[in-house]
């Protein structure tokens, strides 16, 4: 049976106690209990598949099988989609004769990514593409997407932005491709919403959730948050 993530509650005008406060979540607000993880993942095949469509006959990349991995241990474990708990990783690639595209969803925060593969470099989120490139773009906050019409709107809005500048990024030198891992690392907004949450995390003990949430920022890291990131690791290791 697919577990859900414990009701979160939100607020609404009427005080704390107002019947309208046990409202199922909206795409309006993150703050409320989502959908079971069944529901969540078949939305994200489905609106994979329809919003990033165009990638097949204009691009040549086709998608792979989904795959669902469980994060509540200390690796991620591959899972079959109607096994996955909160809180999990849903991850679809898109492949073919261009570079590749991957779009994942899940973590701990309900967060949907579009990643553009590099050569040599693995994958990189379309925002750093978009800024080694010096693409003005409007950066977006896509974590609490915890409802399938929320999923429907973000997988759209990304789906927009891929198609409009994938040409500049297939067409990207190894300059820019050289600047992209420094680049995902010095994004301010990303960097302080990961330290808000991280550092929520390691006062309760989660250091778990600290190594996921801080470890792709490694190099971006203060020195205190480095010997945070590795007493966790330690934490993680002893457990």
């Amino acid at each position: 049976m697919v577990g859900t993530r414990t009701s979160t509650i939100c607020p609404q005008p009427g005080g704390e106690n107002d019947e309208g406060n046990n409202k199922m979540c909206t795409e309006e607000c993150g703050r409320l209990q989502p959908p079971a993880e069944r529901d969540l993942i078949e939305a994200f095949q489905n609106v994979a598949r329809d919003a990033f469509a165009f990638l097949g006959p204009e691009r040549g990349l086709l998608p792979s099988p989904m795959s669902v991995f469980d994060l509540s241990g200390e690796s991620r474990s591959p899972v079959p989609a109607d096994d996955a708990t909160f809180p999990f990783l849903a991850v679809i690639e898109f492949t073919g004769s261009n570079r590749p595209v991957r779009l994942s969803y899940g973590r701990r925060e309900y967060h949907l990514d579009l990643e553009i593969g590099a050569n040599g470099s693995g994958f990189h989120p379309v925002a750093s593409w978009l800024d080694v490139l010096g693409i003005g773009h409007n950066g977006s906050e896509d974590s609490g997407v915890a409802s399938p019409t929320a999923l429907a709107r973000h997988s759209r809005r990304l789906a927009g932005t891929l198609r409009t500048h994938l040409d500049q990024i297939i067409a990207a030198d190894q300059r820019a491709v050289d600047r992209l891992p420094a680049q995902a690392a010095r994004s301010a907004p990303r960097v302080n919403r990961t330290r808000d949450r991280a550092h929520t995390a390691f006062g309760e003990g989660d250091y778990h959730a600290y190594v996921e949430l801080m470890e792709p920022f490694e190099n971006a890291l203060t020195v205190t948050e480095r010997r945070k990131l590795d007493f966790a690791r330690a934490k993680q290791r002893a457990a």
